[in-house]
């Protein structure tokens, strides 16, 4: 499905998505970081952009995840989870389509615009509006 090797988040959850949600992987060694924080303060900002793309956010980090925008519940990795980042990355930003699969990927803050755009090029995304009749 994806790259596999460190960062790691349950298979189950991610499949329980599929044909639902788009999901947007956030990888960090550090929450604390600025890095992180601008990435996660850059789409909160538009909620009815995001939930509009039916987008669900994934933290992860080497050790833990933590699933939507709050960050209150980190979750353990175990050798159980499949592994989306290489590690030899501080931080990535991976995008699923509703099929699983992936479609963006980058180690640098992603903008709203870029995502957003990437999205409703999508020939899915693309029927979704054109069945609302936009």
């Amino acid at each position: 499905m994806v790259l596999i090797v460190n960062g790691m988040v349950s298979a189950q959850d991610l499949k329980d998505h599929r044909w639902e949600n788009r999901i947007l992987l956030v990888y960090t060694e550090n929450i604390n970081s600025d890095l992180y924080s601008e990435q996660l303060n850059e789409f909160r900002v538009d909620k009815e952009g995001w939930d509009d793309r039916r987008m669900v956010l994934y933290s992860i980090t080497s050790k833990s995840f933590s699933k939507g925008w709050e960050n209150d519940k980190w979750v353990p990795v175990n050798d159980k989870k499949e592994r989306f980042f290489s590690g030899e990355k501080d931080f990535e930003v991976v995008l699923l389509g509703l099929d699983g699969n992936e479609k963006l990927r980058q180690d640098k803050l992603l903008t709203r615009k870029k995502l957003y755009r990437t999205i409703d090029a999508m020939p899915m995304r693309q029927s979704e509006l054109r069945n609302r009749g936009q």
